[in-house]
């Protein structure tokens, strides 16, 4: 089976090649430019989906980080959402400083400290000092 595959893959190339030989030049020379055509028009294609691509996936701010993590904190005690705060320290610090608020939270993170005000309470982060504030007892 494999052996007659093989035969017939090898006369379809062999007619393939002698069809393209018996080609005039003018019409190769056409065909040629034609097939040079659509790969530009392909690149063309390509480059565009590509622009569209990074376009869409533009890398996000600061203020979109902490927009999503802010999200969290509905669903989140103040305490809960303090520790999750915490762990995302390191990456807040390379930027100066980074401002979030809407009807649920308010968060504001700085060179060295970073403060959250919900409903619940209000938490304080310096280098060396940290404090939690709860109106609810």
């Amino acid at each position: 089976m494999n052996r007659i595959r093989y035969f017939l893959i090898v006369a379809a190339g062999f007619l393939a090649f002698a069809a393209c030989e018996q080609i005039p030049e003018s019409r190769r020379t056409n065909l040629q430019e034609l097939m040079q055509r659509q790969d530009s028009l392909a690149a063309i294609q390509r480059r565009d989906s590509l622009a569209a691509h990074a376009a869409a996936n533009k890398p996000k701010t600061a203020e979109q980080y902490l927009q999503e993590d802010a999200r969290l904190a509905p669903t989140m005690s103040l305490a809960k959402f303090t520790r999750h705060m915490q762990s995302r320290k390191g990456f807040y610090s390379k930027y100066k400083e980074v401002k979030y608020e809407d009807e649920f939270v308010k968060i504001k993170i700085g060179e060295g400290e970073m403060k959250i005000e919900t409903p619940e309470g209000k938490a304080k982060f310096e280098k060396d000092e940290s404090k939690i504030k709860t109106d609810t007892y």
